[in-house]
């Protein structure tokens, strides 16, 4: 079974402005460096989820989807 990620909008924010930021600051030269690497860190973090310990979501959240899990760092 595939695992869906759904980010908070305040980490979706974060993600847009870290392009942004990245390529302002000379990190990337072109905006499209910047996107991949951003991109490859969302890769990293859908292979890497797994190994963090998961916990159930309240009852609350069935209403999206049955099952929920969330984690935290």
């Amino acid at each position: 079974m595939e695992r869906e990620i759904v980010y908070a909008q305040e980490v979706e924010q974060f993600l847009d402005e870290l392009l942004i930021v990245l390529f302002e600051k000379g990190y990337f030269g072109f905006p499209d460096s910047a996107k991949s690497y951003v991109y490859k860190l969302l890769e990293y973090v859908k292979e890497h989820i797994g190994l963090l310990p998961a916990r159930e979501a309240s009852q609350y959240f069935s209403r999206y989807a049955k099952n929920s899990q969330y984690f935290c760092l």
